[in-house]
């Protein structure tokens, strides 16, 4: 006896999708890998702060920009979003207190980057030396660094370069600002 071609495409369609029914339906076992999914939030504690490399940003001296690296130190990705604040912490300002808030450079855009395990992104730090003398203004030496994760918590480090930085709260144009996350480090 023989069956039209057609009626055989037909019966072999039917059979794939019962497998694919019950394949599909069974419960998860132990042996299925986990689903994958998108990233969730980087925890504080998956993630280290470290200074990257120190450069000159001013032709004239004066300004400088390090990196600021950010390290996913879990065994899963993590995702950074929107921007991070940038807080340099110190000795209480006679004006502005002890807490220094960087304005985000206008060229930052908000971010949605996933570090994978070891993964790295930086934030850009730009910022001014000096402080006292002529101006009339105090001179101010951080002495930590505060990232905030925009909702996930604050990372902080030393300020390690023990310069003095001014203060800048109320300038339009600060020359103390910085980036948001850039992929990379």
């Amino acid at each position: 006896m023989r069956v039209p071609l057609s009626l055989a495409v037909m019966a072999l369609a039917i059979a794939e999708l019962i497998v694919l029914f019950f394949v599909r339906s069974r419960p998860a076992t132990e042996t299925d890998p986990p689903a994958a999914g998108p990233a969730t939030a980087c925890r504080t504690d998956e993630l280290a702060l470290s200074y990257g490399p120190r450069t000159t940003t001013s032709p004239y001296g004066g300004q400088f920009t390090v990196a600021v690296l950010l390290t996913n130190k879990s065994a899963h990705g993590c995702l950074l979003a929107g921007l991070p604040t940038v807080t340099l912490n110190g000795p209480d300002h006679r004006m502005f207190g002890p807490a220094f808030q960087l304005r985000t450079s206008d060229e930052a855009v908000p971010a949605d980057l996933t570090l994978s395990p070891g993964g790295r992104a930086h934030i850009d730090l730009t910022y001014l030396v000096g402080g006292g003398g002529a101006s009339g203004t105090e001179q101010w030496v951080p002495t930590m660094i505060t990232v905030g994760l925009g909702g996930a918590g604050n990372l902080t480090l030393a300020w390690s370069s023990g310069e003095a930085v001014p203060r800048q709260d109320a300038a339009t144009h600060p020359g103390s600002y910085a980036s948001g996350y850039i992929n990379g480090g």
